[in-house]
């Protein structure tokens, strides 16, 4: 009996997991779209079937999101399949390949020594960064702040504060160019993430009690990452010294940036810590702390509808928040303190009414 009631509750959770797989949005996932684009760019035919792209999304989900998952798929029948293909197409390169040989044999040789001769050449020439005299002169002011900032933000807080508005300003102009009246131009704007930096900052600016390393924490992350690739266009001495730190952190920009938008989720959790324990020592600073999270709240209500990043943060911190309080087996009221805090975050992010859609549309 015991290993039949295991069997069934295997089921079942294999079950919700299925559910978990079909209502999960691989389209906001910006894991998936990287996977995608550029880990399988040449891999998948155009005219691939539905179930082939299933069966990449199954396993990349079990590899990425939950490797508890059962992907149902016969993994030797595919490797079989694919060894056959490859064959195939060997035999048919080989055939053409000893045709071909005599003839270009010579062409070949020569263009290879030529080409290793140029791509040693160009790995140890230093890369210009593109631009004008004043753009370029410009970038270099800017990375020098940004180093200047991430060493400063633990001791002359306010000095940081207002370096990071400059080092925006600055970054805003080089991206986007002089201000312009247009739609074009402000949609760039509103998607732009130094412009997203500069929202983030006023209602600090407001409350300057609450400027800390751990409001800074966003700035910093961003920061470096634009100092990583500052010091990749140069190839100097500095990126001999550090280029594995460099490298691994050019690999992992979309993680760290992922990662910025998950720690601006978290500062409201930090807020409401503040006002709930902080403000029992220093009662002067409630209303402050109140009117920082409203404001803090519309920020990132705004951010929301601009910000893939943050739109996957949010999905992931529902999906993870759903696996660990809304489960029949917790707490009574830790899944009613959760339900309490979703309605709040449905409030801010605004998810029911795509949640609504997407009904309409299974239905």
């Amino acid at each position: 009996m015991s290993s039949i009631d295991n069997s069934k509750k295997q089921n079942e959770i294999q079950k919700k997991k299925q559910e978990e797989f079909e209502n999960y949005n691989f389209e906001i996932d910006l894991r998936w779209k990287e996977f995608i684009e550029h880990d399988l760019k040449d891999q998948i035919p155009k005219n691939a079937s539905e179930k082939v792209i299933k069966d990449i999304k199954k396993m990349w989900y079990k590899q990425t999101v939950d490797p508890d998952f059962e992907t149902g798929i016969n993994l030797d029948e595919m490797s079989q399949n694919d060894k056959n293909k490859q064959t195939e197409n060997q035999n048919d390169k080989m055939q053409n390949e000893n045709v071909e040989a005599k003839d270009n044999q010579t062409q070949s040789k020569k263009k290879d020594q030529d080409s290793e001769i140029t791509e040693n050449k160009d790995k140890f020439k230093p890369r210009q960064i593109q631009g004008s005299r004043m753009m370029v002169f410009l970038y270099h002011i800017e990375n020098l702040l940004k180093a200047i900032f991430i060493t400063s933000t633990t001791h002359f807080t306010r000095f940081s504060h207002y370096l990071a508005f400059f080092i925006c300003l600055l970054a805003i102009y080089r991206q986007l160019k002089r201000p312009r009246w247009n739609k074009e131009y402000g949609a760039a704007l509103l998607r732009n993430e130094f412009a997203h930096n500069l929202i983030y900052m006023i209602p600090y600016s407001i409350f300057s009690h609450s400027r800390n390393i751990i409001y800074f924490f966003p700035l910093m992350v961003h920061f470096w990452l634009g100092i990583c690739e500052y010091i990749n266009l140069r190839q100097g001495l500095f990126y001999k010294l550090s280029h594995k730190v460099v490298d691994r952190t050019r690999q992992n920009k979309s993680n760290l940036l992922l990662l910025k938008a998950k720690s601006e989720v978290y500062m409201v959790g930090y807020h409401l810590f503040v006002i709930l324990v902080w403000s029992f020592y220093n009662s002067e600073n409630i209303q402050q702390n109140i009117l920082l999270i409203v404001f803090y709240v519309n920020f990132l209500r705004i951010k929301y509808m601009m910000s893939l990043n943050l739109q996957t943060a949010f999905a992931q911190f529902n999906d993870s928040a759903k696996k660990n309080f809304d489960a029949p087996e917790t707490n009574k009221i830790v899944r009613w303190t959760y339900k309490k805090i979703y309605q709040f975050c449905l409030y801010m992010v605004k998810f029911d009414k795509n949640d609504k859609k997407h009904e309409k549309q299974k239905n």
